[in-house]
Protein backbone atom coordinates (compact mmCIF):
# COMPACT_ATOMS: atom_id res chain seq x y z
CA UNK A 1 0.00 0.00 0.00
CA UNK A 2 1.38 3.36 -0.80
CA UNK A 3 1.79 6.38 1.91
CA UNK A 4 -0.81 8.96 1.68
CA UNK A 5 1.93 11.28 0.36
CA UNK A 6 3.04 9.39 -2.46
CA UNK A 7 -0.65 8.30 -3.16
CA UNK A 8 -1.06 12.56 -3.46
CA UNK A 9 2.09 12.51 -5.69
CA UNK A 10 0.21 9.82 -8.04
CA UNK A 11 -2.98 11.15 -7.83
CA UNK A 12 -1.66 14.85 -8.46
CA UNK A 13 0.39 13.53 -11.47
CA UNK A 14 -2.64 11.66 -13.13
CA UNK A 15 -4.81 14.95 -12.36
CA UNK A 16 -2.01 16.70 -14.30
CA UNK A 17 -2.78 15.12 -17.31
CA UNK A 18 -6.28 14.94 -16.88
CA UNK A 19 -5.99 18.43 -17.02
CA UNK A 20 -3.96 18.86 -20.22
CA UNK A 21 -6.21 16.56 -21.85
CA UNK A 22 -9.23 18.55 -20.93
CA UNK A 23 -8.47 22.02 -20.82
CA UNK A 24 -5.06 21.88 -22.68
CA UNK A 25 -3.46 23.25 -19.32
CA UNK A 26 0.27 22.55 -19.72
CA UNK A 27 1.21 24.40 -16.40
CA UNK A 28 2.11 23.09 -12.92
CA UNK A 29 -1.03 21.40 -10.89
CA UNK A 30 -0.83 21.80 -7.59
CA UNK A 31 -3.10 21.28 -4.90
CA UNK A 32 -4.27 25.13 -4.87
CA UNK A 33 -4.89 25.27 -8.03
CA UNK A 34 -8.36 26.44 -8.52
CA UNK A 35 -11.28 27.44 -11.38
CA UNK A 36 -9.68 30.71 -11.02
CA UNK A 37 -6.48 29.52 -12.53
CA UNK A 38 -7.68 27.79 -15.22
CA UNK A 39 -9.74 29.95 -17.90
CA UNK A 40 -11.28 26.40 -19.57
CA UNK A 41 -12.11 25.19 -15.79
CA UNK A 42 -16.13 26.46 -16.33
CA UNK A 43 -19.28 25.20 -15.42
CA UNK A 44 -19.43 22.55 -19.08
CA UNK A 45 -15.61 22.01 -18.35
CA UNK A 46 -16.52 20.78 -14.97
CA UNK A 47 -18.43 18.30 -16.27
CA UNK A 48 -15.78 17.11 -19.05
CA UNK A 49 -13.50 17.28 -15.83
CA UNK A 50 -15.62 15.23 -13.67
CA UNK A 51 -16.30 12.36 -16.63
CA UNK A 52 -12.89 12.09 -16.94
CA UNK A 53 -11.66 11.72 -13.45
CA UNK A 54 -13.93 8.63 -12.79
CA UNK A 55 -13.18 7.49 -16.19
CA UNK A 56 -9.04 7.12 -15.06
CA UNK A 57 -9.60 6.61 -11.56
CA UNK A 58 -12.98 3.99 -12.06
CA UNK A 59 -14.86 6.16 -9.34
CA UNK A 60 -18.02 7.44 -8.80
CA UNK A 61 -17.52 11.13 -7.31
CA UNK A 62 -21.04 12.22 -8.53
CA UNK A 63 -22.31 15.44 -6.16
CA UNK A 64 -19.04 15.29 -4.30
CA UNK A 65 -17.72 17.24 -7.36
CA UNK A 66 -19.64 20.23 -7.39
CA UNK A 67 -18.70 20.87 -3.67
CA UNK A 68 -15.01 21.15 -5.47
CA UNK A 69 -12.72 24.32 -5.01
CA UNK A 70 -9.30 23.06 -5.40
CA UNK A 71 -7.45 20.57 -6.56
CA UNK A 72 -6.66 19.44 -3.14
CA UNK A 73 -10.64 18.89 -2.81
CA UNK A 74 -10.32 16.37 -5.92
CA UNK A 75 -7.52 15.13 -4.12
CA UNK A 76 -9.46 14.47 -0.97
CA UNK A 77 -11.91 13.13 -2.92
CA UNK A 78 -10.34 10.49 -4.45
CA UNK A 79 -8.27 9.85 -1.69
CA UNK A 80 -11.30 8.94 0.47
CA UNK A 81 -12.34 6.33 -2.46
CA UNK A 82 -9.02 5.08 -2.65
CA UNK A 83 -9.33 4.43 1.65
CA UNK A 84 -12.11 2.47 0.67
CA UNK A 85 -11.30 0.20 -1.91
CA UNK A 86 -13.39 1.87 -4.30
CA UNK A 87 -10.97 3.35 -6.55
CA UNK A 88 -7.78 2.64 -8.95
CA UNK A 89 -4.64 3.72 -8.94
CA UNK A 90 -1.58 2.32 -10.74
CA UNK A 91 -3.32 -0.12 -12.65
CA UNK A 92 -5.10 -1.72 -9.49
CA UNK A 93 -6.75 -1.23 -6.33
CA UNK A 94 -5.39 0.34 -3.62
CA UNK A 95 -6.68 -0.89 -0.49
Amino acid sequence: MLNNEKMQQEILVRLSSVFSDIFGFEGTITLDTSPDDIEEWDSLGHVYLVAEIEDVFSVSLGEKMMEVETVADIVDLIMNELSKGKCVLNEGSVS
